[in-house]
């Protein structure tokens, strides 16, 4: 496991060196209920993401939510719109999306800054 160095109060970035490796075990110390989270959202995506649907991944980072969604996104012929603005994280998300069949895209600007449908 990789650990993230966490930087002095006010310097922390995604972009920073170090952090993307380590991310999703740094997130799970910090957020123990992050694994919960995924897992309601899957369950409220099996209610209501409709047949050719979007779902849209915010602070998609390194992919762990879309590729936990993959058997759900796939049945249902989505589209998956993975918002992340860290370039640090793209090659762990690409890497994450990659074994998806459903139409996928990586939009790469903060959330603020997307047009939803």
């Amino acid at each position: 496991m990789t650990e993230i160095q966490v930087p002095d109060a006010g310097m922390w970035s995604f972009e920073a060196p170090g952090i993307a490796p380590g991310f999703d075990a740094h997130v799970r110390r910090q957020l123990p209920w992050y694994d919960d989270v995924h897992a309601m959202v899957r369950e409220i995506a099996t209610a209501y993401l409709p047949p050719r649907g979007r779902l849209f991944d915010l602070g998609a980072s390194t992919g762990t939510f879309a590729s936990g969604m993959r058997d759900i996104l796939e049945a249902r012929n989505a589209h998956l719109s993975c918002v992340e603005p860290a370039a640090t994280m793209w090659p762990l998300l690409a890497g994450a999306l990659m074994p998806l069949s459903c139409h996928v895209e990586i939009i790469d600007k903060p959330a603020e800054d997307v047009s939803f449908p």
